[in-house]
């Protein structure tokens, strides 16, 4: 998984260029236009707005520390992307959480927060209850997108963070998969 993760995570960095992946080694793919909108893979990288996936597992050092460092989930293009325009931003569509239980529980009040930006930035998602990270078992949460208006924020990261204070004890790791959409301005 982490190798494959790992080959994910270049080809979105090299936003899957055609000598990477040219239409002649990827199998046809037909959208019947009931799903999304369809886009010719050859054309993916022009297209002004495409999904992609993004799996991040934090440590329980980091997760110790939520409430004063936020983690990014998803970094920005940075001012040397040629293939992103000079504004984007990402639409979360849902994050799937996995916390594997070590032996210790989280303990405290926090919900797990998905921002943009740093702590204080607009939501991406509903919560995850504290139920969820002070859990004394392996389990499974999701955090759909949020169904009320938003403004979205431009070339901004999307961060995990804590509201209250810092878990006061726990050595677990949460895997995070973050569904969320590129679009372009």
């Amino acid at each position: 998984m982490e190798k494959f993760q790992e080959q994910f995570d270049t080809a979105i960095q090299n936003y899957m260029t055609q000598s990477q992946y040219s239409v002649t080694r990827i199998p046809n793919h037909h959208h019947d236009g009931m799903d999304s909108t369809q886009i010719p893979f050859e054309n993916l990288v022009n297209a002004s707005s495409y999904v992609a996936l993004r799996s991040v597992t934090l440590t329980s050092a980091q997760i110790l520390t939520l409430k004063d460092t936020p983690v990014t989930l998803i970094p920005t293009f940075g001012t040397n992307s040629s293939n992103v325009g000079a504004n984007y931003v990402y639409i979360v569509e849902g994050i799937t959480a996995k916390i594997y239980y070590g032996s210790i529980a989280y303990t405290g009040a926090n919900n797990l927060e998905f921002r943009y930006t740093n702590a204080s930035g607009t939501k991406v998602t509903a919560d995850l209850a504290n139920t969820f990270i002070n859990s004394s078992a392996n389990t499974f949460a999701h955090a759909p997108a949020v169904t009320s208006a938003f403004t979205p924020v431009f070339n901004s990261p999307i961060v995990v963070c804590v509201p209250t204070a810092n878990p006061a004890t726990g050595n677990s790791k949460i895997t995070f998969i973050i569904k969320y959409r590129i679009v372009t301005i």
